[in-house]
This record gives C-alpha cells, structure tokens and sequence, in this order.
C-alpha cells in the first residue's frame, strides 16, 4: 500500500500516492548519513576547507555545506538574530484555510482541512522549522501518517536536517542519502513537506542565502579570534627570554626557561637558572580599532544579505526612527514573499493530501497569511490635521477613524474619555518667530473655549498666576502640544552655557556641576557635542522627542526602538531620557532665573507635582521661602522623568489661599531619591555669562572644573 498509486490527482495534476505508514526517514543513532550529530567543527576549518564544501554542493553533496550552515548559525549570534528576524516575519503573521473556490462543497473540504490541521501537534514549531528554507535553500518536514480504515491523518510533522539529503543528477531532486549498507531512498511525496526558498536562481546547491554570508561569516569569525588574541596581550611587554650559552634548545632546562617567560604574562612572577635572562622590550600600544572596523563590514554585508536593508539593524549609519517603523525590521516584499512562498507549499503539500486522501476529487482549499502592508499612522495623523487646517470643514467617516487607528469604538451606554488637543504647557520663547505664530494658531483654536472649565485645573491657575495674567490671557498663549514647546530665553542661555565633560572631570563633578555638563554613556566628547547640539537645535525650533531621535539616527548616533547599539551609538531608550531629562533640567533652570529675578516681590515657592510617584510624592503641595533650606535643599527633577515644578507666590497669595500657616511644615530632611538629583539649585542654575555665579563653595569647586571643558561649538 505505501506506494500505491490511486486514482485521485494530486495539485501537479499527476497520479497521487498513498502515504508510507512507516517513516522513510528515521535517524541512525550508530553514525551513518542520517545522524543527529553534525561532522563539521567550525573552529578547526580553512577557508580552503570551506571551499570544497560549497564546491561538493554544486556536485549534489549537500551534506557538508548544510552542516557548515548550522554551525554558522550558531557561532555567529548577529547573524543567527537577523536570521530568526526574518523568520519571525512570517511566523507572526496570522494564518487562515480558505475554501478552493465559492461553491459549498469546497467550503466543507476547507472545514475539514481546518480540523483535521487543528489537531496536529507543535504546528507552529513545524512552520518554524520549514521556514529554515529561508536561509539554507530547502527545510524538509516528514509527514507521520496515522491511518485507520477510513480515515488519514498526520500525527506529527517531523523535522530532518538538509545534511541528510542530496541533490539528484538534475540538481533539483532531492534524496535521502543512503544509510548504512543501504541504497539512496526515493522520497514518496505524500510523506514529505519540502519548503524551497531560493535566494537566487540555478541549481539546488547554489540557491541558499546563506551562501551570501559565507564570506562575511569567515572574516567576522576569523577576527573575533584575532581580536580576542590582541586582547589578551594588549599593553604587555614583549619577553625575551636568553637561554645561557651551552645548555641544548631541546633540555628541560629551555622548556623551564620557555614557561617562566610565558608565565611573566598570566602571574607577573618567574624563576630562573642563573646565567638565565628574561629581557622585556616595550611595543607601541594600539586600540583594537582595525578589528571593530572589519566585524562591521562582516556585519553590514551578512544584514543587507538577509534582512534587505540595514535601517532597523543598527548597521545604517543614518535613517529615521519612523521609516524604520515602517519597514518591520525586514524589507516588506522580501517578508511578502517568504509567506507567499510558504504557504503555496502547505497548500500543496500538506492540505491537499489531507482533504485528497479522505475526501477524494473536491474543491482544494488553500492556506493564507493576512498580510498587511505598515502604515505609519502618525504620518497619517500629521496629514489629517493638516489636511484640516488647510481645508476647513473638512469631515471624515468616523468609523474610517476608528479602524485606521485601531480604536475600539465605545459600545452603547460605555464610559468614555473625551481626548481634546492638548491645553497645558508653558510660555513659548517670545522672540520666536515660530512660537508667535504657533500661539496665534492656538489662540484661534482656544478662543471658543470654556475657560472657567480651564480655571478649575489647580496647575493652570498657578502658572497663569506666575506670569501675571488672567487665566483667559494665559490660556491664548498656550501651545497646543506639551511635547514640542519652546523652552523660554532663560533656559536656552543656561543649555549655551553648558560644557562637554570628559570622564575623569565627570566623575569629580558634585551633582550639581553636572547639571552644567553635557555627558552621554556610550558617547566620546565629540559624539556627545553632536547630541547636545541636535537636542538645543530641537528645544529652540519646539520640535518633538521623536524629531530628536530622528536626527540621532540621521547621524548614526543611535538606533531604532529594540535594536541593540554598535560602538559610538546610544539605544532609543537612552536617547529619549537624555532629550526629556535635559528638557525638564532646562525648563527648570530657566524658571529657578526668573523666580530669583521676582524673588523680592514674590519670595515664597510652591512644589507641584504633575505626575508624583513615590520618590517626589512628599514634596508635592509644600509651601516654603524660596531662598530658605527647604528650596536650597531640593529642585525638581529628583529623579528620572521627573515633572514636578516650582512656582513663585506673593505674600497676598500665601493669605488669600491660606497656606500662611504651611510656611514652616516644609522638611528639608533627606528624600528616597537618586543622589545625583540632590544639590543646592544655586549651585547649577545661573547665567554665568549675564554675572550670575555659584551659591556656594561646592558650586564655585565645579565651575573651576568646569572652565577647563570645551563648549558644544569647540568641538563641531
């Protein structure tokens, strides 16, 4: 019966077979071509060697170049990792068995096949396991039939390595290889799932991507080591030993000789026989930089090969954070095309046998991946509100809203939240050009507002009141979004003011000199100085956080969201903190200016907390004098994502809203914060260059430091 041929026609159109109920191809635990080990050591190859493996492929002998392509994957984790990207790609994406045809009986063969393949066990691992097609050519998943009298159905789908295949004298069959002292198996296709993904065309030997990679494989591996070797003896001193005159090369006494000079490198110690003499010669020093220079070229050519594109992986020196977005890490037609591949194969070779086997001539239902194209929806959300401005009365359907955003739509009867453009925010800068038109656009958007809605938010009758306007008047200056506000003049000055540390002036810095400093991890001094420059340019113009992190990448200097950095590059995460903690120390620095400016007319401050956790939670609603021990104590930020703020009152306001007698509960004793967040503001926030100064010594130490450090435009 395994080889049987029955009337039904497979989706060639030739004669199908029944299934072998026995499996064609079971490992040989005793060695042979079908072990589960591979033969190949990676560590012991020669390019030479490699090269006959990729020859003997050409030839049909798959076996060495497959197991070559193994120990690739996993002696290179950056190559292994844009490999399961790819494969990810697809993998993800969601599935469904759709009927052959619109007729009913098609509908009830793809309810079948839909199942019967319901009931296979670990089906994700076996469509992971033929999508190991992508990088080495063809994955080959055996079919374990289980069969009663009327029924056929697969009881497990079973992985085999291309090691145990070759190519037949076409170069396009496959075959099992024999196994011991037996002949080649010819493969009976109904038991076989062979998923082919040629990377380019000819026979089956050459179309695997992982030839591509070869090379780069061999020059990233080859230079770890090298690099690794010139770690280990980097900075050390060449020994010389001298063997003293008439002992014989070949003696214990030169071996001895031999060990104690190798061991002046690990222990720093050694004895010798006298009239023996360990001599040390100086080497220049180098810094490794060659070997980091050759790994990324590897790297560069091994991600263009798989992924299509290096803007996601971190090897583009440039790209934008959103593009990047929009590209899913793979190229799209290449992900495309790897679903579209994959699921023609199980069409054929997995849903066809079933529904052919139990239910004989029908209607063949197919297998299909949801593919959607990225959208970058934040790109559509700028379009929208331009296209609204520039259109009034412009009206879309909002159920077209809803699906485009991926927004349930409230059910009837649902609580709701009511989003509004944003109101909050601070003065613009405004000798900006820019701010003054963005506050007239604001203006007009604002002037049908509820304002005694506006007037109840406490945080906005403060801040009217600091700038000495009528809620109404304050809330016609407000910009429309917190994210891109202009900072005011005050803390423009203070960013200017601000030097590039170095790591040893850093460390001896006191917390509040490094508020004075610009410093990156990761970063060099001129690195450090392109950031610095990129974040002021973004806080003058009022640009977004993503707007920075675009023109980090667009000089290379960081990399997109879940992507690991190379060297002299900073992760999104990192960069988002340095653009909101130099954000919010600027704002500050420029309210602590103008609150010492007012000081005199308005000599009492209020601590508020926009969005109090745990560490800032006791200071929010304090009341103190602004030049007294509390407020010499502590100045927002505390901590990281820190947005609490100060603002200045007058001696009627303390009355009028009673805090007269909160004056003296404010308690200056140490906080639960971050060390580097305590320091006198007096001692980080003035103008040196309008005669502001140091409140203390500790201050007046730092600026001594600081006046040794180049500022942001030295260094560009």
């Amino acid at each position: 019966m395994g080889t049987t041929e029955v009337k039904t026609l497979g989706p060639d159109g030739r004669p199908l077979r029944l299934p072998d109920k026995a499996l064609q191809a079971p490992a040989e635990t005793t060695g042979g071509a079908r072990t589960v080990v591979s033969h190949v050591d990676v560590e012991t190859l020669t390019p030479r060697q490699i090269k006959a493996m990729l020859v003997a492929a050409e030839t049909g002998d798959l076996s060495s170049q497959a197991a070559l392509f193994e120990r690739m994957q996993e002696k290179d984790g950056e190559l292994d990792a844009h490999l399961r990207t790819r494969r990810a790609a697809v993998a993800s994406l969601p599935w469904e068995i759709l009927p052959g045809e619109d007729s009913a009986e098609a509908r009830r063969a793809a309810d079948y096949a839909r199942d019967v393949v319901a009931g296979i066990p670990a089906l994700a691992d076996a469509i992971q396991d033929l999508l190991d097609a992508v990088p080495m050519g063809f994955a080959a998943v055996e079919i374990d039939w289980e069969t009663s009298e009327k029924e056929w159905r697969p009881a497990r789908l079973l992985y085999r390595p291309q090691r145990w295949f070759e190519a037949a004298a076409d170069g396009v069959t496959l075959r099992l290889k024999k196994p011991w002292g037996g002949a080649e198996v010819e493969l009976n296709p109904t038991n076989w799932i062979l998923h082919r993904a040629k990377a380019r065309s000819g026979f089956l030997g050459r179309t695997s991507l992982l030839r591509s990679c070869v090379r780069g494989f061999i020059v990233r591996h080859v230079s770890w080591k090298d690099w690794m070797a010139f770690a280990e003896v980097y900075g050390m001193p060449m020994r010389i030993g001298r063997l003293r005159e008439g002992v014989p090369w070949d003696s214990d006494e030169a071996k001895q000789l031999w060990d104690a000079v190798r061991a002046l490198g690990m222990d720093a110690a050694a004895v010798v026989r006298e009239g023996n003499e360990i001599a040390t010669v100086e080497t220049k020093g180098g810094t490794g930089a060659i070997f980091q220079a050759i790994l990324e070229s590897g790297s560069r050519e091994i991600t263009l090969a798989i992924l299509g594109q290096t803007l996601t992986s971190g090897g583009e020196k440039g790209g934008s954070f959103a593009l990047g977005q929009v590209h899913n890490l793979v190229r799209t037609d290449l992900r495309n095309d790897d679903a579209t591949s994959l699921a023609q194969t199980l069409s054929d070779q997995l849903l066809a046998p079933i529904v052919l086997l139990n239910q004989g001539q029908v209607p063949l239902p197919r297998w299909g991946y949801a593919i959607e194209e990225p959208e970058d929806v934040g790109l559509l959300a700028t379009t929208l509100k331009t296209l609204g401005e520039a259109i009034p009365g412009l009206k879309v359907p909002r159920a077209w809203l809803y699906k485009k955003f991926d927004i349930p739509e409230p059910g009837k009867g649902e609580e709701t939240v009511e989003l509004r453009p944003a109101t909050m925010g601070a003065f613009s800068n405004e000798d900006s050009p820019r701010s003054a038109r963005r506050t007239r656009r604001t203006a007009q958007q604002l002037i049908t507002a509820d304002y005694s809605l506006l007037t109840a938010v406490p945080a906005f009758r403060h801040e009217a009141r600091m700038w000495r306007c009528s809620p109404e008047d304050f809330a016609l200056r407000l910009h429309q979004d917190e994210a891109w506000r202009v900072l005011d003049k005050n803390a423009l000055a203070f960013l200017a003011e601000k030097r590039v540390a170095n790591p040893a002036t850093w460390q001896a810095l006191s917390p509040a000199g490094k508020q004075r400093a610009w410093w990156v991890t990761g970063l060099d001094e001129k690195q450090t100085a392109r950031v610095a420059h990129d974040l002021t340019r973004v806080l003058e113009e009022g640009e977004t956080e993503n707007q920075f992190l675009e023109r980090l990448e667009a000089r290379g200097l960081s990399v997109p969201e879940s992507l690991a950095p190379e060297v002299g590059q900073i992760p999104a995460w990192q960069a988002r903190l340095v653009h909101r903690n130099n954000r919010w120390t600027a704002q500050n620095a420029g309210q602590y200016i103008r609150i010492q400016q007012d000081s005199d007319v308005r000599p009492y401050g209020q601590w508020l907390c926009h969005t109090p956790c745990e560490v800032c939670a006791p200071l929010c609603g304090n009341v103190a004098p602004l030049n007294g021990d509390f407020f010499s104590t502590y100045w927002p930020q505390i901590h990281h994502g820190c947005q609490c703020e100060v603002v200045s009152m007058s001696d009627d306001e303390i009355d009028s809203e009673g805090l007269r007698g909160r004056l003296d509960q404010a308690d200056p004793s140490p906080l639960d914060a971050p060390p580097d967040f305590m320091y006198h503001p007096g001692d980080a926030f003035y103008l040196q260059d309008e005669g502001g100064e140091p409140a203390t010594e500790a201050g007046r130490s730092d600026l001594a430091l600081l006046m040794k450090l180049a500022r942001v435009a030295d260094l560009l």
